[in-house]
């Protein structure tokens, strides 16, 4: 009888001392007090742990909310203490400079990019991204420490740009309003990122050819030094100019290659983002007629009927079909267009460079291998040539398994579509079985041809863009 009166006792004098450690706590808090971490924390969620077993008549010290005695936030409780829970940073880890001095602040809002104000060497560099990424180095980044979009590159000024171009030249009946539509409007950084890329080609076809007569230095030097009286050494000074040369070509082309990737990306993310708020603000205004597929054919086809009338001796002519008719602007086909089209647009632009940057940097390198190693090196570039039709063929076999492909996406994805929409059926009659067989089958049959098609992509990266370049730079070195 006596076991449970404790308990009760227990109970009782629990209640009012957890009411009171936390009002201690609360106190401590609006008094910005930094917590005493010498001490272990023993305030749990659960109210038994509030007090010793044995000895209920004494509270435990106040504590944060982690049981580690930190409680991370460095505006009110400053950075975390080295002796946490008696264990300290290891000496390696103290070692590191770029964790040195207090953690950054979070700002208060979110500022401009520094692209902006950025000097030159700064955005060749990309030096103007270093107190981002330290920020990011030494804390979880959030939300007020990412940069606003520079006021250039909004999609609103992109949009409303695109969209002017776009109407000016529909007016005046050009040819492709679209296509020069987006290159006025990206022209500058467009066509930017592609002398990049060509003079990054250009300093990686010269590099191996400065090779050469730097190899040709060391040799004579050498000789020169064994033989005294073979001849004079060459100038030191010939050597280290061809050293920085090679040096200063190899930096030149790591910028130019990463100006390239980063002009290219930016290019595709803004098109693809100006053609989406082009695409939403169209998709907002057109009619349900052109949503369900309709046109004006009726209508020219009346006017027909009555010039024929008119005209009894002209033969009748058959109103002609829209390339759109019967299709229709769903919800569906303007999310595909939206997310799918613009996106190849994206890519397209960070890789147009390479179509008339490679023939340029290909031929730059047969006149140097002819000048040096005369009718023997077109033999590599007789290699080229023959593999060009068999590359063409293996490209296009792409296109047709990836159409294939497609099909077969849409089977799977129609007949998962019925199994869900008439799932009762399924259950009532038993055909769980027969149902997933037939998407194991269809599945099976997409994934064999996602192999076929990904060996086949990975077999061409693998001849064309290695073994060739490989094979160039070897001959150039051999000059």
């Amino acid at each position: 009888m006596s076991a449970p009166g404790h308990e009760e006792a227990n109970e009782l004098c629990r209640a009012p001392a957890a009411t009171a450690a936390t009002t201690a706590a609360l106190a401590a808090l609006e008094a910005d007090e930094k917590p005493n971490t010498t001490r272990l924390s023993l305030v749990e969620s659960d109210s038994d742990s509030v007090f010793d077993h044995e000895k209920t008549d004494r509270p435990v010290e106040k504590s944060t909310t982690h049981s580690t005695g930190y409680s991370g936030d460095s505006e009110q409780n400053g950075p975390a203490p080295e002796n946490v829970l008696g264990r300290q940073r290891k000496w390696y880890r103290r070692l590191n400079p770029l964790k040195w001095g207090p953690i950054p602040p979070v700002p208060e809002e979110q500022s401009v990019s520094r692209e902006v104000n950025a000097s030159i060497l700064s955005i060749i560099t990309f030096q103007w991204m270093s107190p981002l990424m330290k920020v990011g180095y030494r804390r979880p980044l959030e939300l007020n420490d990412i940069w606003l979009v520079n006021p250039s590159r909004t999609v609103e000024g992109l949009s409303a740009k695109l969209q002017s171009s776009f109407r000016k030249r529909v007016t005046r009946g050009d040819k492709y309003p679209l296509l020069w539509a987006m290159h006025e409007t990206f022209k500058f950084e467009f066509w930017l990122g592609g002398i990049c890329r060509l003079c990054a080609d250009i300093f990686q076809v010269f590099s191996p050819f400065a090779l050469r007569y730097l190899i040709q230095f060391a040799t004579d030097a050498y000789y020169a030094g064994r033989n005294p009286h073979g001849g004079p050494a060459p100038h030191v000074g010939k050597g280290l100019g061809l050293a920085f040369g090679i040096t200063m070509m190899q930096v030149l082309q790591s910028l130019g290659t990463s100006q390239f990737i980063y002009r290219g990306m930016m290019v595709g993310g803004q098109c693809r983002a100006a053609l989406i708020a082009v695409i939403f603000e169209k998709s907002m205004r057109i009619s349900s007629r052109a949503k369900a597929g309709g046109s004006d054919t009726a209508n020219k086809f009346a006017e027909g009927s009555a010039k024929g009338q008119d005209n009894k001796g002209a033969p009748e002519k058959k109103p002609e079909k829209a390339a759109d008719e019967g299709v229709g602007w769903g919800n569906g086909r303007v999310v595909n267009l939206m997310g799918t089209d613009t996106y190849r647009i994206d890519q397209a632009s960070g890789l147009f460079h390479l179509i008339w940057t490679a023939p340029i940097s290909i031929l730059i390198t047969l006149v140097l291998l002819v000048v040096n190693l005369t009718y023997s090196a077109l033999a590599g570039f007789a290699l080229l040539v023959v593999g060009a039709p068999i590359l063409t063929k293996a490209v296009r076999s792409l296109f047709v398994r990836r159409s294939a492909i497609n099909k077969i996406t849409d089977q799977r994805v129609s007949l998962t579509q019925e199994i869900l929409q008439g799932v009762r059926f399924v259950k009532y009659f038993g055909w769980e079985k027969s149902f997933l067989k037939r998407l194991g089958d269809i599945r099976k049959r997409e994934i064999r041809a996602i192999q076929v098609l990904l060996a086949i992509r990975n077999a061409i990266l693998s001849v064309s863009m290695v073994k060739i370049d490989d094979t160039l730079e070897l001959e150039s070195v051999k000059c």
